[in-house]
């Protein structure tokens, strides 16, 4: 499936956020997991879809990809840590607060780019996570 930029990162944030949730809830590894890969075998959503291309009008290309890229660095690392047993739950605690950081970090960037986030996937997380005041 090709994927670009602004898919990658609604797509990303997306499941990092569920992820990120799920951890708090249950704080077992293996269901952070799983639920990784039964998101990332799903197809993208209409809603990613519809948000890629709300994004791709706002934010320009070279901007896109790089805020892309920095999501999908941090979403690597997060993976690599939840899917390997050689971790502890506080370096999965790090891991985890890291990975909101990163998201929110980059959110933000999206705000001062256009002095809102759009709604839809994107909106929710950054107002649950209050990405406007924390990170």
């Amino acid at each position: 499936m090709d994927i670009n930029a602004a898919q990658l990162l609604v797509s990303i944030v997306s499941t990092g956020m569920q992820a990120i949730q799920l951890w708090h809830e249950l704080r077992e590894r293996t269901k952070v997991a799983d639920l990784i890969k039964t998101v990332e075998i799903a197809k993208i959503s209409t809603e990613t879809v519809e948000e890629a291309q709300t994004l791709q009008i706002l934010i320009p290309r070279d901007i896109l990809n790089a805020l892309a890229d920095r999501v999908n660095q941090c979403w690597s690392k997060y993976k690599k840590i939840i899917e390997s047993s050689d971790y502890l739950p506080q370096e999965i605690d790090e891991a985890t607060e890291a990975l909101k950081k990163c998201i929110c970090r980059e959110l933000r960037r999206i705000y001062e780019l256009n002095k809102e986030i759009p709604s839809g996937i994107l909106k929710r997380w950054w107002d649950a996570y209050e990405c406007y005041t924390k990170y």
